[in-house]
């Protein structure tokens, strides 16, 4: 390959930026599922053979591990120099067609998952981290009417997303 063929760094594509990034993991109470699982499988199988136990305990518990952390959803924004995409598990939608944000503590996030959720709104939600925030989508060809996002920073992520929050 010819020298030329490289892009010069003035049109190489810069690397996005991240403005804001969260692993919505478990609470600490959760982590000892994995572990007091492991137990319980050691408990049943050394009765008949303790190192048969013993290795299956701790490829249960690594395994739950393993698997506590790959189902944690990241929520994130991203931004280039063109746009700006809000990242919430392995959906994104770019920031151009978000309305108004709301950040809803540990009763309205509660509530906004009952009665007031709407049945084509997307969710990303895990009942480890108790607030969040709903943003109304204001992209006419989408059939969504807004994102209702856990996040342990409801705050921030509206921050990021360029939105003022309301109450």
């Amino acid at each position: 390959m010819s020298a030329s063929a490289a892009p010069s760094p003035e049109t190489a594509p810069s690397a996005p930026t991240v403005l804001y990034r969260e692993r919505l993991l478990p609470s600490r109470l959760v982590w000892l599922i994995p572990p007091a699982t492991g137990i319980s499988f050691w408990f049943i199988i050394s009765a008949v053979h303790n190192l048969t136990g013993v290795v299956i305990a701790i490829t249960v518990t690594i395994a739950l591990t393993v698997l506590l952390w790959a189902t944690s959803p990241v929520v994130q924004v991203r931004a280039d120099e063109q746009r700006r995409w809000w990242h919430a598990s392995r959906a994104r939608i770019e920031v151009e067609h978000l309305g108004a944000g709301e950040v809803l503590d540990a009763q309205a996030m509660r509530q906004a998952m009952g009665r007031e959720l709407s049945t084509t709104a997307f969710v990303c939600q895990r009942p480890w981290v108790p607030s969040g925030v709903r943003v109304q989508i204001t992209d006419a060809e989408d059939p969504t009417p807004y994102w209702l996002v856990s996040t342990r920073d409801p705050h921030g992520l509206l921050e990021a997303l360029g939105r003022r929050p309301e109450h």
